[in-house]
């Protein structure tokens, strides 16, 4: 067995390493920073007092609150803007990995098997994420300040269950409220709260003191802002409806259907509230891990990526990492697992590998929609789903026969 899991892992690098060169080249030739690129600009047409939100931009428009507006601005006059966001940027990935890398000393890991060789393993599980369909080539290289948001989320919370310490709470709460503003669905990262406060007068405190100042933000924004709210409405409007930049969520596959935006809206809702029964209450208790925080908030993060309404690369990329770790710590076959899941993931990037020709004779395989790579995900749970019940299945076996 051990024999075995080394040359999964010996051909998990290999695969990475052919979808880094291949992302490499794809990257050197389109360009990369795009979204960086529009903060920048939009920073810079409101210092010039030009409209930041650019109706006539053909495409990538500046979606963003006139409150976060205001604060690009002020970066771009204080420090200028490039500067100030990589050093943000390199600060929370130092933090992040830190976090992350301690978190695998620390989990509350079921197979003692899997304990040995762990920075082996912390590099192959980060390795396989960012391999993973290419999405974590992706995330980096638009430059999109919400990748960076869920790595700030997801350390602070690692911090919080490696020290015990108040203060990271804090911390996630200010943050939280902070990336609502930013992206008003960060507000479903509400339910992590329930999680990480115990008592419920702390909880009623953190969830009242979070939405009535996201609240308060946004009316301020509406009111004090007024010409400018409306255009980031009207460039919002553009951008997801008019550009059809709806990313690759389950509503966005029902709208690439062809179904209505209401038919998809409900398939969306209906599926999310599955997903969160699932995720938030029927796993843990069929895993047993009610008291494991840190499988608990790897299930219920990667949850909330995914039924994101809008969700992009830079979500599905933290997501990946989260349902990674969540298989390292419950099974021992988690890499075959993983290694299925990438392969699938990358079907379209080994054919263009093998030739140019797939790309213009089969044009739908190559989509920006990620099918792939959701594809991935579904098969990676269906196999993880049959070695948990062979798991359980000998267990119980093994059980009866010692009554006997």
């Amino acid at each position: 067995m051990t024999v075995y899991l080394k040359r999964i892992d010996i051909f998990i690098l290999i695969i990475s390493l052919l979808i880094f060169s291949y992302n490499i080249h794809f990257f050197i030739v389109n360009g990369v920073l795009a979204d960086l690129a529009i903060y920048e600009r939009a920073a810079v047409a409101y210092l010039q007092n030009k409209n930041a939100y650019r109706p006539e931009v053909a495409q990538n428009l500046f979606v963003y609150n006139p409150v976060i507006l205001h604060l690009f601005a002020y970066l771009e006059r204080l420090f200028g803007f490039t500067h100030c966001i990589a050093a943000i940027y390199s600060f929370t990935l130092i933090w992040f990995g830190v976090e992350i890398y301690l978190c695998f000393h620390k989990l509350p890991i079921k197979n003692e098997s899997i304990k040995k060789a762990t920075i082996l393993n912390f590099c192959l599980i980060q390795i396989s994420a960012l391999a993973f369909g290419g999405i974590g080539f992706l995330s980096f290289t638009t430059g999109n300040i919400t990748l960076y948001t869920h790595f700030l989320l997801i350390a602070c919370l690692l911090g919080f269950y490696r020290t015990d310490c108040m203060r990271y709470k804090i911390i996630f709460c200010i943050l939280l409220l902070f990336f609502s503003i930013i992206k008003p669905y960060f507000l479903a990262y509400l339910a992590i709260i329930f999680l990480i406060f115990n008592n419920k007068s702390q909880i009623i405190l953190a969830l009242t003191f979070i939405i009535g100042a996201f609240g308060a933000t946004w009316l301020s924004s509406m009111y004090f802002y007024a010409p400018e709210y409306q255009e980031f409405i009207n460039a919002l409007h553009q951008q997801i409806l008019v550009f059809n930049d709806i990313g690759f969520s389950i509503f966005a596959v029902a709208i690439n259907a062809h179904l209505s935006e209401t038919v998809s809206i409900i398939i969306h809702i209906i599926f999310s509230i599955i997903m969160l029964y699932a995720f938030a209450f029927y796993l843990p208790r069929f895993f047993s891990i009610k008291t494991d925080l840190y499988a608990r908030t790897f299930l219920l993060y990667f949850c909330l990526c995914i039924i994101n309404p809008r969700m992009k690369e830079y979500d599905l990329y933290p997501a990946i990492i989260c349902i990674f770790m969540f298989f390292h710590q419950i099974t021992l076959k988690n890499k075959p697992i993983m290694l299925l899941g990438i392969i699938v993931s990358i079907i379209p990037e080994l054919l263009a590998v093998i030739s140019e020709d797939f790309v213009i004779k089969l044009p739908a395989i190559f989509t920006k929609a990620h099918p792939w790579q959701l594809l991935g995900l579904v098969i990676m749970f269906g196999v993880f789903a049959i070695y948990i019940m062979q798991d359980k299945n000998k267990d119980s076996l093994i059980k009866s026969c010692t009554r006997y």
